[in-house]
């Protein structure tokens, strides 16, 4: 087995090249890996692939995307582990401890790694070369019913139990949207109106604190070169990870009051009807009626009509702790964020900050 190293111009090579024509998997999408080389973090002697090869034939791969912190005035380069996957037929062989420590070394142990699957957390465990800087605490709040969607994934050949379960969700979803119907009727009404927010110039003061923002003009490259897309023409059937969704978006919205002032700005992503909290900010300002600031932004998204919303903010975490909901139920969510440990050894012993806009979570 080959085990390959490659820069961001090597791998760009690579996709253009003959000799992946026979492989029966991709290392990256064509739409993903221009995304990639549009990011500013990017140097060109960044190792942002390690690849695995056996009979000419691709059977895993790793990559990562450089990313910038800054730690008591101090910069270091530094990478997040975008994705791992390995063949089948090669789990459970110590190949994805392979790519991993070599990714791992290629970045001199500034390797950083979240959102992973649970056997990829035992791959790194068993590596005993990182350890956990943080973890964060959040919730998916769920608007409607789809335990068909949820599993699907684990029943997808099973058509008569995913059948049963459309029919559920159908018969919840009525009573959910009679009920929605109800509490609109009947509770306070939104007080706050909403309207669409430039992506590209939102102040960097309304980003929670975080070692790896620093000028957003930096970071908003995400916003306008994202990896999915609903346009077929970029799909990818080779690469194992999904490219092609119904609908992706990153969208900015403030909620203004009666004065035309904004008194907040949400900050999320999309993928189909699922959507992920990015930032939340409320403006400091007298006279907020928190109750429905939370109903305002509530009804924005059902009138998105969006299944479930996912938060880690403590903000918006904290907004929805008011009264008077429009979703059913709520999930807790935890997510652990690790780092190689020698160079988390060498920094000062405080507190390293992330948020939503760091890493490869706002793709994932």
């Amino acid at each position: 087995m080959e085990i390959k190293q490659l820069t961001i111009e090597e791998l760009n090579q690579l996709m253009h090249s003959e000799e992946i024509s026979g492989w029966t998997s991709l290392p990256i999408s064509p739409f993903r890996l221009m995304s990639q080389m549009k990011n500013p973090h990017l140097l060109r002697e960044d190792i942002v692939m390690v690849i695995a090869l056996e009979n000419n034939d691709l059977v895993g791969y790793m990559g990562a995307l450089p990313d910038d912190m800054l730690v008591d005035t101090t910069s270091h380069h530094v990478a997040w582990a975008s994705c791992i996957w390995t063949r089948p037929a090669h789990r459970r062989k110590g190949l994805g401890q392979t790519l991993t420590s070599t990714m791992n070394a290629a970045w001199n142990d500034k390797l950083f790694l979240t959102e992973f699957t649970t056997p990829a957390k035992a791959i790194y465990d068993g590596l005993g070369s990182f350890e956990s800087i943080c973890t964060k605490k959040g919730y998916r709040y769920f608007y409607r019913s789809i335990l068909h969607l949820i599993a699907k994934n684990r029943l997808s050949n099973n058509k008569i139990i995913l059948g049963l379960l459309r029919l559920i969700d159908g018969a919840i979803n009525i009573f959910l949207a009679l009920r929605i119907t109800l509490k609109s009727y009947f509770g306070k009404k939104a007080k706050y109106r909403w309207r669409e927010y430039n992506l590209s110039n939102i102040p960097q003061e309304l980003f929670p604190p975080s070692a790896f923002v620093h000028v957003f003009e930096e970071n908003n490259w995400i916003f306008f070169n994202p990896w999915l897309s609903a346009d077929k023409a970029v799909a990818c059937e080779h690469y194992f990870f999904p490219t092609l969704v119904d609908k992706f978006q990153f969208r900015a919205i403030t909620f203004i009051n009666r004065d035309n002032f904004s008194i907040a700005l949400l900050i999320y992503s999309r993928i189909n009807n699922e959507c992920k909290i990015l930032s939340f900010s409320i403006i400091n300002a007298p006279g907020i009626d928190h109750k429905r600031l939370k109903k305002s932004i509530e009804k924005f998204f059902l009138a998105e009509k969006v299944n479930s919303v996912l938060s880690y903010d403590l903000r918006y975490d904290q907004l929805m702790r008011h009264g008077g909901s429009f979703f059913f139920y709520r999930k807790k969510r935890r997510r652990e964020y690790l780092a190689g440990r020698s160079f988390i050894e060498q920094l000062p012993q405080s507190q390293i900050s992330v948020c939503e806009m760091d890493g490869d979570v706002v793709f994932t």
